[in-house]
């Protein structure tokens, strides 16, 4: 056979060239002109010919291509040797796919909506719900057992109701609903009147919260504070506490909300007036009949839960927090270094996202940076001075991350991965981030 772009004839089967040569492949592919073995042997070369061949993994459209047929899903995924996406699956192999075949050899979960459009098939209403179910019970596992989490795939695959079901599903995980005779229709009820209370903030919001909650979550149990700190009364408290620490939240400042007179400013006489509202009213919500799943427990454990669900909202930036924390944590312990303990916890879990994956932590920050600067469009629209970070028009959190991390983060994480080491994994995934933002801005170091 003569080659293509040379004057040699090359026999693909035996690889012998007429010409004097001591390859056994053509001058041209040796000389790097052509890579692709199909060329060559003008014929359609099996997938493993070609990934042979080529001594390297093939994408999926080098493999359909010169394969010059359609291929199967699992030639497509073995050949390519990663994970494809349901597109790419879909487009290559040239023909309907099923359900399963998709979430199988997507190595992910698929959101129903993506299983009906790359099937190129009608899906009935059972298997578009069964494939929501198991991918929903996927996030919920990994969320109650791994460090990692995402809220956005959890919120998508709950249908907006992040909060809600992970809060549910905990609840009922850790046994409590059966120790403590809840209710589940109340309990549900208030999960969900709590989560409708969250506004649709960039970052304040019902994700933000599930967040916290999952982060709480494995501080608690991977992180060994249960059962010694966190008794199952005490953990009750921990998700009801994290389920609701930015209960109706504004978007806004406390000193906003103070420098306006705004209404909530003047209910509490300027002193903290977001925190002091999310649990007021929270547990106003608590009493209402279809909500008040804790009614039937003893008082004393009503205030035990409450007073965790109020204890965890100091202020983060106060100079000498983080020298007292780091101070208490190592003295024996004592009650008092027990609610301590569980409020360092919440403090940890409230600022969770600076230990997740990278892609979920720039989410983050990106409607963090959004939120603020809406206050300080408010801010010059009335006149106001623009807090700092706040301006739109000079450099926001995503600007000043480095000085976070050194001034709150830091101290604050040490401080709890070394009373608890087991919550370590936390402490060096948020230093993998903190990495990352000190390579970006090496003037802030």
């Amino acid at each position: 056979m003569r080659c293509l772009t040379c004057t040699h004839v090359w026999s693909p089967d035996s690889r012998q060239s007429q010409a004097p040569t001591s390859n056994l492949k053509p001058p041209c592919l040796t000389d790097g002109l052509l890579s692709t073995p199909a060329v060559h042997s003008r014929r359609p070369l099996w997938p493993s010919a070609l990934a042979v061949r080529s001594g390297r993994p093939l994408s999926p459209s080098t493999l359909a291509v010169h394969s010059r047929r359609p291929l199967s899903p699992s030639t497509l995924a073995v050949h390519s040797r990663r994970p494809l996406s349901p597109s790419t699956l879909a487009v290559h192999s040239r023909r309907p796919l099923s359900p399963s075949t998709l979430a199988v050899h997507s190595c992910r979960p698929l959101l129903p909506s993506t299983l009906a459009v790359h099937s190129r098939c009608p899906l009935s209403p059972s298997t578009l719900a069964v494939r929501a179910c198991e991918q929903l019970e996927e996030l919920l596992v990994q969320a109650s057992t791994e460090w990692q989490f995402d809220a956005w795939a959890l919120d998508a695959a709950s249908q907006g109701r992040p909060l809600s079901t992970l809060a549910y599903y905990l609840i009922h995980r850790a046994g409590l609903v059966q120790r403590f005779k809840l209710p589940g229709a109340q309990l549900a009820r208030f999960l969900m009147a709590v989560e409708d209370g969250y506004q649709d903030n960039s970052y304040h919001n019902k994700r933000h919260a599930a967040s916290v909650l999952q982060s709480l979550h494995v501080l608690l149990t991977r992180g060994e504070l249960v059962p010694h700190y966190a008794d199952p009364a005490t953990l009750l408290g921990c998700y009801i506490a994290a389920v609701i620490h930015d209960y109706e939240h504004v978007g806004l400042t406390n000193d906003f909300l103070v420098a306006t007179s705004a209404p909530l400013a003047m209910r509490y006489n300027d002193r903290t007036p977001l925190e002091n509202h999310h649990v007021s009213a929270a547990f106003l919500l608590l009493q209402q009949p279809g909500c008040a799943f804790l009614k039937h427990l003893p008082q004393s454990e009503q205030d035990k839960m409450r007073k965790l669900g109020g204890s965890g909202r100091t202020s983060l930036v106060d100079d000498n927090c983080h020298r007292r924390v780091s101070l208490q944590l190592r003295v024996p312990f004592s009650e008092t270094e027990r609610v301590l303990s569980l409020q360092m916890a919440l403090k940890c879990a409230d600022l969770g996202h600076l230990a997740q994956a990278l892609l979920v932590h720039l989410k983050w920050v990106e409607g963090l940076e959004g939120e603020f600067f809406r206050q300080g469009d408010r801010e010059k629209d009335l006149g106001l001075p623009v807090s700092p970070l706040f301006d739109r028009t000079k450099p926001g959190v995503s600007k000043s991350q480095v000085g976070f991390f050194d001034v709150c983060v830091l101290p604050l994480f040490s401080a709890f991965s070394s009373a608890f080491p087991a919550a370590l994994p936390m402490t060096a995934a948020m230093r993998q981030n903190y990495t990352y933002w000190k390579e970006l801005h090496p003037a802030q170091q």
